[in-house]
């Protein structure tokens, strides 16, 4: 889904460009940032399960420095 979905929105990047009629060219542009704003929230939650999995490794491995692992996790999650 998520090829099909980056495909989608290069297509339609692609039919904007060359486009005349401004009320599809907006249609186009609506569509393009919906499904780019899926991605990005897609990209974010995939960062933050990243963060969480680093952050419990690094306190298993290392529990005096738990307050070390939140610190690199957050800047993890904030990137």
């Amino acid at each position: 889904m998520e090829g099909e979905k980056r495909e989608r929105w290069m297509r339609l990047c692609v039919e904007a460009a060359d486009g005349r009629d401004s009320n599809r060219l907006l249609d186009l542009i609506s569509e393009i940032n919906r499904l780019l704003h899926e991605k990005e929230m897609r990209l974010r939650n995939v960062r933050g399960r990243q963060a969480g999995t680093l952050s419990k490794l690094l306190r298993k491995r290392h529990p005096s420095r738990a307050g070390i692992a939140g610190e690199i996790t957050a800047s993890a999650a904030r990137q």
